[in-house]
This record gives C-alpha cells, structure tokens and sequence, in this order.
C-alpha cells in the first residue's frame, strides 16, 4: 500500500495529512472519536471512524481491491479540525472519489470542529480536495442540505439529483399516545381501520413481540437473514440494485453488528411471531437518533404488513427511551410518508478535478448513462436483474 506523504504545512499551526492506510487510520482514532463527540450529530453516522474502520477492513483490505483510502484531515497543532473519509476507485480509465462507506453510506458529509469553522480550515482543505492529484472527479451522494459540505459544494460542483430524507422528529411528541394522536389526525379513517385490521389478523397467527437485539454475537449471526429477505424483495419488486447480495455488505454489517464500542452503535430490532423473527430493522443509534438502514421482511406474512407493525412498536419504544429521532433516510417514499413528519433535501453532487473528470461528468453522467439506466428500466425485471449484475451498473 502506498503511505501517506508528509503533511503539507499551511501556516498558523495548520496542516493536511491525506490518510491511505488502515494503520494510519488506527493512529488518528482517538482524535476521530473525539471530533465526533464534539459535533454530538447523529446525521453523521456514516462519518464516524468505527463505520469507515470496519468498511475499510472489508473493501479496501480484500486481496486485489479496487478501492484506496483517501482521508483528507487537517489539523490545528495536534488537534483534528476537519476530516473528510474519501475512497478512490476506478470507472474505466477514470479515477472516482466516493464517500468512503460507499455503496452502503447514506448521508455524506465532512466533519469540522466546531472550534476550527473559519476560512482557513476549509479553504485549507479544499485546495487539498482540489490537488490531491489523486482522482479526476468527487462523486459525492447523500449530502444533506443542512451539511457541514453541502454550501462548499453548491458553489463548486454540479448538482446531479436531488431528493428528500423522511423522518420522524420525535421531540414534538411528549408521549406515545400524543404521537398515536397526531398520527391518526393526519390519515383516513379506511387507512387506520385497514391498518388494525392486519394487524389482528397477524395477532390471530401467534404471539407478536417487539425484540431488540443489542451489539453482539446474536446481532451478528441475524444479519445474512436481513439482507437475504431484504435481497429476495429487491429482486421480486424488479428494482435494479444488487447492493444486499454482496458478499462484502454481509461482511460490513456482521462485523458492525458485532461493535458496541462506538459513538453509532448498531442496533436491531426484530418483530417476532412466537418468537421467530418475521420482520426486521437494521439502523445505528447515533446521539440520540435512530438512523434506520435496513428494512425486511419474511414473505410469508406479507399480506400481515409486518413491517407497519414493526415501525409502529420500534417508534413507540424510541419515545418511551428518550430519543429524538426515527430518520428512514432517502428515498421519501409512500410508506415512510405514512410515518414521517420531517423532510430534508438531500443532494448528489459531482465534482470535477481536473478535464478528465469533466469529460467523465458532461458525456458520461449527463448522456451515455441516463441512457442506459433508461435501456435497463425498459427490460423485463429478470432480464433487467441478469443485466445489472453481469455489468454492476450503479
């Protein structure tokens, strides 16, 4: 692996140090923990050093990998001011930065110290952005509109798409029954009575329970069953992702399933029938929100819409302890609009780096693959499922 080179010296006390290796990431992990405890912000969960630790072990310490570390951190004296987890990989002849964490991150964002927002930080790290001379172009998902970066990159980069994050700001209920008011005030009376309806109709086949599977070893052997029903529901909805059949998203997961020393600690919950799970949901408990990542559920019982109970008992257990959140994250789709009362933008960027990556942006993004996305939709969904996976289109 190639080693970092030495810092490069801005003045005032400031450098950059550009991480590229897993060791050199261990060496910094008392001060990234520290800078995510300073920011206090469950938003930036997919930021924190034990979610890009474990996904570093798995996509960039494989054998003949085609991801590299790119950290960009700055610091004023010994302390972290800015740190920016980047991954390098390759399309063809084009080098791409993602957000390290990629394909499975969900909010991108850059962490600053709230000590170290002013010009020279950031200007610091973004001429380092710019001349790291390590890819053509930044394709940068899932930053959020209220992001630390998200400024920076409407004033620099392209945006490409936009849509929104759903979630449930659980502060504005001072108890369950206020939420099962507000709830009911805002659907039709048909809904509810449909939604009740299931739901006995469910209690009629056993015993429903809500479990709560904390970090650990039962965590961590649930999760080949998550994404296999997650991966089985993907396919027979004839969506074009092959993300949750990746043998590496097992290996992320299992392991992160398995860490509860963290600031975003994985946390499962299970709705059980006699016992047996039928229905789950795989998120991170970071600073008092819940970020939900994986939903799923057992097909024999899909008439039942567990996953309505399930959301229904997981939102009454976060009031009842205290949290302020229940973020479901993109897309805002119909049922996480059954549930949410807050929506938030969420942007996808491009950045380009130098005439290659503008190439790659102007012929590629904006023309060849809107085309072939367009070829893929038209197919039959087992056609379109044989396709993706032969070519890994993202």
């Amino acid at each position: 692996m190639m080693q970092s080179e030495p810092a490069t010296r801005a003045g005032a006390g400031q450098t950059v140090r550009v991480i590229r290796t897993i060791a050199e990431m261990e060496l910094i992990k008392d001060q990234w923990l520290s800078l995510e405890q300073d920011l206090a912000t469950g938003t930036n969960v997919f930021q924190t050093y034990s979610w890009c630790r474990h996904w570093a072990e798995v996509f960039v310490g494989r054998p003949n990998t085609p991801w590299s570390l790119c950290v960009i951190t700055v610091w004023q004296s010994r302390d972290l001011a800015l740190l920016c987890p980047l991954a390098v990989t390759r399309h063809g002849p084009f080098k791409i930065a993602r957000w390290l964490g990629d394909p499975l991150t969900q909010y991108g964002n850059v962490l600053v110290s709230p000590d170290a927002r002013g010009e020279p930080v950031v200007d610091l790290f973004w001429r380092e952005l710019k001349a790291t001379g390590e890819f053509d172009l930044a394709l940068l998902r899932f930053v959020r509109e209220d992001s630390t970066i998200a400024a920076m990159l409407e004033r620099h980069a392209v945006e490409m798409s936009r849509e929104q994050a759903a979630s449930v700001d659980l502060t504005q209920f001072e108890n369950f029954q206020g939420f099962e008011d507000w709830f009911k005030s805002r659907h039709k009376k048909n809904s509810i009575r449909n939604w009740r309806r299931k739901r006995r109709r469910l209690e009629e086949q056993g015993k429903i329970e809500l479990k709560r599977i904390e970090p650990g070893q039962d965590a961590r052997r649930s999760i080949p069953e998550v994404l296999e029903l997650k991966a089985q529901w993907v396919k027979k909805s004839g969506l074009v992702d092959s993300t949750f059949s990746r043998p590496e998203c097992t290996a992320l997961l299992s392991n992160l399933a398995d860490d509860a020393a963290s600031n975003s600690e994985c946390m499962l919950f299970a709705l059980t029938l006699d016992g047996r799970p039928i229905a789950y949901d795989l998120g991170f408990v970071s600073f008092g929100r819940y970020v939900s990542h994986v939903g799923a559920f057992h097909p024999d019982f899909g008439q039942f819409n567990p996953g309505h109970v399930l959301t229904h008992e997981i939102l009454a257990q976060l009031i009842k302890d205290g949290y302020s959140s229940y973020d479901m994250m993109t897309p805002a789709s119909g049922y996480k609009l059954d549930w949410a009362n807050k929506l938030d933008e969420v942007l996808d960027f491009a950045l380009p780096i130098n005439r290659t990556g503008s190439l790659y942006i102007n012929a590629y993004l904006r023309k060849i693959r809107p085309g072939i996305k367009a070829s893929l939709d038209a197919l039959p969904y087992g056609v379109r499922n044989v396709v993706q996976s032969l070519r890994g289109l993202r």
